[in-house]
């Protein structure tokens, strides 16, 4: 009786993970929007500085791997058209922030884009400032009007390292 051993595909499970590792522009996540993409973590940085800025956003260093908004009211375009609702007036008096985290990818020589979105509290009468540790992270399931800001922002970011690529 000889018995045979089946061959070892050591490569099929590192071409399955490289495979994963090089798709680009499947943003995936229902809080936190998350891509991998093929140019390094300090272009995909500067890119989505750029989109922000063009989009009329500032944006502030947190580090070097990491860019945050300054807070902005919600855009008037995702605001209801019924304005004589209480929730579209609350709504409009909102802020809102969006985070963009770089890191470079594993297994791959791109990197990984992460990017979040978080509402400002409501300032309470007689407060000066606000504080960011209670601002509430924007989910599809807490505020799907606003998490398609959190979307269209991925998208610029996304179109603009596309054209990076090539």
């Amino acid at each position: 009786l000889i018995l045979v051993e089946p061959p070892k595909r050591p490569l099929i499970p590192l071409a399955t993970i490289l495979v994963a590792g090089c798709a680009t522009f499947g943003w995936s996540g229902r809080d936190t929007l998350s891509t991998t993409v093929g140019v390094p973590a300090d272009t995909a940085l500067r890119v989505a500085s750029t989109q922000l800025q063009h989009h009329g956003y500032t944006v502030s260093d947190i580090s070097g791997s990491e860019v945050i908004t300054v807070p902005r009211r919600v855009p008037q375009y995702l605001l209801p058209l019924s304005t004589n609702s209480e929730e579209a007036a609350e709504l409009a008096e909102r802020q809102l922030i969006l985070t963009v985290r770089v890191q470079p990818a594993p297994y791959s020589a791109g990197s990984r884009v992460d990017v979040t979105g978080y509402l400002v509290p409501l300032a309470t009468k007689g407060a000066t400032n606000m504080v960011m540790e209670d601002a509430i992270l924007i989910t599809e399931e807490n505020n799907p009007t606003l998490y398609r800001e959190v979307r269209a922002a991925a998208g610029w970011i996304s179109d603009a390292l596309r054209r990076q690529e090539k």
